[in-house]
């Protein structure tokens, strides 16, 4: 699994979070998700918690996230 945050001066980031494996993956999120930006998942549902992000195999997220 591999992420990529890009930060801006108002505490808002972009994550980029992709699973390339062959079985589900969890990430710990450092902070809070504002909205999903875009998923490559047909129904388009991103399974998240306030701390935790869950992803199938070979799924791909993109985040709007408030830093912490």
């Amino acid at each position: 699994m591999k992420k990529w945050y890009r930060k801006t001066v108002t505490r808002t980031s972009i994550l980029v979070v992709a699973n390339f494996g062959t079985d589900a993956a969890s990430i710990e999120l450092k902070g809070n998700v504002k909205r999903v930006l875009m998923s490559n998942q047909k129904n388009e549902t991103v399974d998240y918690t306030k701390n935790r992000l869950n992803l199938k195999s070979c799924e791909v997220v993109v985040l709007e996230m408030k830093m912490e």
